[in-house]
């Protein structure tokens, strides 16, 4: 992997263990007899239970308690190094990035900050798409709910909700968000007034077409390899995490719409850039 060190010795730390794509890793991983450990703030997390999992660690949840979350990190490589550590959502990736000086580079799975916090800001990563020339929906970022009329004239109905970033902040705690879809003036007030107390909201049409993804691996904005995924299923029906997949061939201008990001963005490491392709 690009962001491992040149020093391989220790076993892979997979953070995120409850998440079904951690299980994917430390499975693919496994394969490959890479030693593996998972850990999670859960006491049973879903990667736990695979064969290839040769250790389960638990530590503080990193949305109620993050600095007691990174303060776990350090000291469990402190004692038990890693030739590398992958954090597989944004719950760990935020707190790592923020705190990534306490940590050696080389062996965590991410990439340069300056880039994350365009990716992980989803109103700056619809402007690079537009400087870039890459077609986004039609958007529009409300600050209150005062401005739902006007974005709503310009973009009309069925509404897409979208939080600014996928893990926000209220006077108490880091919160995990997720896109909403309004159908009527009274899902919209209700979605927005939500996500409102916790950070910035984009508002964009709804776009029909399937939901393909794009998987990378770039080397500083350059990408060496690329694989392409079409939704076939998705929960719920009118958009959301996919429950089956197929792989096919890449189309070429969602590849070089996906180039051209992660040059913009010096882009090092893993990705996938989400689109709604209609081929028409």
């Amino acid at each position: 992997m690009i962001a491992a060190a040149p020093d391989q010795s220790g076993p892979v730390l997979v953070l995120d263990a409850d998440q079904a794509s951690a299980l994917a890793i430390v499975r693919s991983l496994g394969r490959q007899g890479v030693a593996v450990q998972v850990a999670s703030s859960q006491a049973a997390p879903l990667a736990g239970y695979s064969r290839h999992a040769r250790r389960r660690l638990r530590y503080p949840d990193p949305l109620l308690a993050e600095h007691a979350f990174v303060d776990w990190l350090a000291q469990h490589l402190a004692q038990s190094p890693a030739a590398l550590v992958i954090p597989v959502t944004e719950r760990t990736l935020g707190p790592l990035m923020r705190q990534r000086h306490r940590f050696d580079d080389r062996r965590i799975a991410m990439a340069p900050s300056d880039a994350l916090e365009q990716v992980l800001d989803k109103e700056r990563t619809v402007q690079l798409a537009r400087q870039l020339g890459v077609p986004v929906p039609r958007s529009v970022t409300v600050e209150s709910l005062d401005d739902l009329d006007a974005a709503v004239s310009a973009i009309g109905y069925p509404v897409v909700v979208k939080p600014s970033r996928s893990v926000g902040q209220d006077a108490h705690q880091r919160v995990q968000l997720s896109v909403g879809y309004a159908q009527d003036a009274a899902q919209l007030r209700a979605l927005v007034q939500h996500a409102l107390r916790h950070g910035g909201v984009i508002l964009q049409e709804y776009f029909r077409g399937d939901g393909v993804g794009v998987e990378l691996i770039a080397d500083h904005g350059e990408v060496r390899h690329a694989f392409q995924h079409r939704r076939l299923h998705e929960v719920p029906l009118t958009g959301g995490g996919s429950s089956l997949r197929v792989s096919e061939t890449v189309v070429p201008a969602l590849r070089a719409a996906s180039e051209q990001l992660m040059r913009a963005l010096g882009w090092h490491g893993v990705a996938m850039v989400e689109f709604k392709y209609a081929a028409a």
